[in-house]
């Protein structure tokens, strides 16, 4: 940006005094507002390696074989972050109104707020010079960012937007009466959740960098914060550093939920004394949004001393596994991840023998129908002329750890297909399948009836089974 690009903002009708004009851009002090993951975290040591840059230690860190420190070098003073709000240039007087500003947004939201991003996807910005990993935001991460925005507008000199709303490319008329009424500069709300990770790049082989990227974020594509951290960068410095990071009220980090102990409960014993015998429910989140489906898994698991939560409307992760187990874990560890506490998920199917175990996991939308009964109508149709009739019903529970760990549980119950449906009850293929040793179709049998020989109620049985007498050593797969 040149000197006659650092033109000021001063927002209209701002009761804040008329920022003073600095010198030259690259001179100036900067303020931005970041998500950051912990340094402790693995995703914090992968995005930071892919940079070569540690933004929280300031210094350089080695960086994986297939990246070269030499399309790094817009990027690697920044370190590893999310932006919130870009990186404005300010009066380092207004330092302490900032950091108060900052701080009044974040308590605006309600305690225990979800900060989260999912979905996480690498795309290619700028014709391919720069590599991002693009999210969705939660509800209330799009809250605060827009508070943020007219917050702190006041405290802004010049924003590195500014040639380009001077250009028109920031002219139509919702922009221009966004910023307006916002009274922001161009880029405080402008933004777009994403990692930057390679930038820029000016390598030969764009599609091994996407697949390498790809694999090292793939048990990332969901994150939660329990605040924002304000960076600075002050004049005459190339590298950016933490100012504060600022908590969102009554959040827990990760680390200390992950480390949580049951907690005793005093318990009244035959002499009126109290003991502390009597372990406090341990809470574990279902990966839905179905209160129907967490009061059945949680009658299910009535013998283990549990409290099950649903994790409510956090969007799941699409289930494009191509068996029940990466179907259920994928939705377990993003609810682990998200909520920072052991969480479940399950994924269960249909499997006719001689369909080779079609639907299998695409049992929920088995020839693209749209329908319980359409859906059955398409597997008659498949079976038609067919002397097999044998199937199972298949579940998969999966237990996920915010560290890393899966345990899998699994659930069979054989059957046969009959010709035509029978029953009024159920659900899916409920009304075709009559469990072995029995005359009637699961959709003939009352709730409780096909609890007690259900797939997912076996695999829910032989989870509690492990659990009874405590967590079970850990025989489990590593999330890498």
């Amino acid at each position: 940006m040149s000197d006659s690009d650092s033109a000021r903002f001063q927002p209209s009708g701002s009761s804040q005094p008329a920022l003073p004009q600095l010198g030259h851009p690259d001179q100036e002090t900067k303020f931005a507002v970041y998500l950051c993951p912990p340094a402790a975290s693995d995703f914090y040591r992968v995005g930071s390696g892919l940079l070569g840059f540690d933004v929280r230690a300031g210094q350089p860190v080695p960086m994986p074989e297939f990246m070269r420190s030499e399309w790094q070098t817009d990027a690697g003073p920044y370190g590893f972050h999310l932006t919130v709000t870009e990186a404005f240039s300010t009066d380092p007087a207004h330092w302490p109104d900032i950091e108060a500003e900052v701080r009044a947004c974040v308590a605006c939201l309600s305690p225990g707020a979800f900060l989260g991003l999912s979905g996480g996807r690498v795309e290619a910005w700028e014709d391919g010079k720069v590599w991002v990993q693009r999210l969705n935001a939660s509800p209330a991460l799009t809250v605060l960012q827009t508070l943020l925005s007219a917050r702190l507008a006041p405290y802004v000199s010049a924003s590195p937007f500014d040639w380009e709303v001077r250009e028109g490319k920031y002219a139509r008329p919702h922009e221009q009466a966004r910023m307006k009424l916002l009274h922001t500069p161009r880029g405080l709300d402008s933004w777009q959740p994403h990692f930057t990770l390679v930038q820029p790049y000016s390598g030969s082989d764009p599609e091994r960098l996407r697949h390498e990227l790809e694999a090292r974020l793939a048990p990332f594509q969901t994150q939660s914060y329990g605040g924002v951290t304000l960076f600075e960068r002050r004049a005459g410095e190339q590298q950016w550093r933490v100012r504060a990071d600022i908590p969102l009220l009554g959040a827990e980090t990760s680390a200390e939920l992950v480390q949580e102990p049951l907690r005793q409960e005093a318990a009244p014993t035959a002499g009126g004394m109290t003991t502390s015998s009597a372990l406090a429910r341990k809470r574990v989140v279902v990966a839905t949004g179905n209160p129907g489906k967490v009061r059945e898994i949680e009658e299910a698991l009535s013998g283990l001393n549990w409290q099950l939560d649903g994790i409510g409307s956090f969007p799941m992760p699409e289930e494009t596994g191509v068996t029940y187990e990466e179907n259920a874990a994928m939705k377990a560890c993003a609810a682990a991840i998200t909520m920072g506490r052991v969480a479940l998920a399950d994924d269960s199917g249909l499997e006719v023998e001689v369909l080779d175990g079609e639907p299998g996991v695409y049992s929920a939308r088995y020839g693209n129908r749209t329908s319980d009964l359409d859906r059955n109508m398409y597997l008659l149709e498949r079976l038609r002329g067919k002397t097999n009739r044998r199937a199972k019903f298949v579940s998969v529970v999966i237990l996920a750890y915010p560290d890393g760990h899966l345990e899998s549980y699994r659930g069979e119950v054989p059957g046969v297909i009959l010709e035509g449906p029978r029953g009024e009850g159920g659900f899916g293929y409920d009304p075709l399948f009559v469990p072995d040793g029995e005359t009637r179709t699961l959709a003939e049998m009352t709730l409780a009836e096909k609890r007690a020989l259900s797939h997912r109620g076996r695999a829910l049985a032989a989870l509690m089974d492990a659990h009874r007498s405590g967590e079970p050593e850990r025989e489990v797969t590593r999330l890498e």
